[in-house]
């Protein structure tokens, strides 16, 4: 199975999380609440403490015009605001699944499981999910039929469906039932599709 190197990891991450506008403040320049953003777009690819540095450096060198200077007057300034904010950061950043998205919009996918059916929507299900296992490698990831339904412009019954359909092909896996709040947990085990860039 192909996997993003690390540079590409780091591009994904400096680019996904991009200071946001913040119409409720007057204060100028990137503030916590952006390292914080940063952190949660991060901690989609759990990295360890020189991955992280590394993105971090990638970060700070991309958006330091944009910097507080009151606050993050240099690259240590914001290296020990990241690691004092690190443990603090519990969740991560939902963009993964539009950057996996935009990925299945760039290719064909062909899963020879899936010839005997004919729904383009179980195909794009499955190539979404495939280019999920890119980002978490053999760890799991949280999907919902109404995280989905938008992107698929189908309805949260028929992406249920497929993602049912998906495990009974041995393609997905369901390593965890969600609850209220929580979406239920998928791993992908089928075999790397041929792929064909559009």
């Amino acid at each position: 199975m192909s996997k993003l190197n690390n540079q590409e990891i780091c591009d994904i991450v400096v680019a996904q999380s991009r200071p946001r506008i913040r119409e409720y403040t007057t204060r100028e320049g990137i503030g916590n609440e952006d390292i914080f953003y940063f952190l949660r777009v991060a901690k989609i690819y759990a990295p360890n403490e020189q991955q992280l540095w590394n993105w971090t450096k990638a970060w700070h060198e991309r958006y330091r015009d944009e910097l507080d200077q009151s606050d993050y007057s240099s690259f240590e300034d914001v290296w020990l605001a990241v690691l004092e904010a690190w443990p603090k950061t519990k969740f991560p950043d939902g963009n993964f699944l539009t950057v996996a998205w935009n990925q299945t919009c760039m290719k064909k996918y062909h899963f020879p499981e899936l010839d005997t059916i004919a729904s383009p929507t179980l195909r794009k299900v499955a190539a979404l999910c495939y280019e999920l296992s890119l980002f978490f490698e053999d760890r799991g990831f949280y999907l919902s039929s109404y995280s989905l339904e938008t992107y698929l412009e189908a309805t949260q019954k028929t992406v249920w469906n497929c993602l049912s359909l998906l495990c009974q092909k041995n393609i997905l896996q369901k390593t965890g039932k969600g609850h209220t709040g929580r979406a239920n947990e998928y791993r992908y085990i089928g075999k790397e599709p041929d792929i064909e860039y559009i």
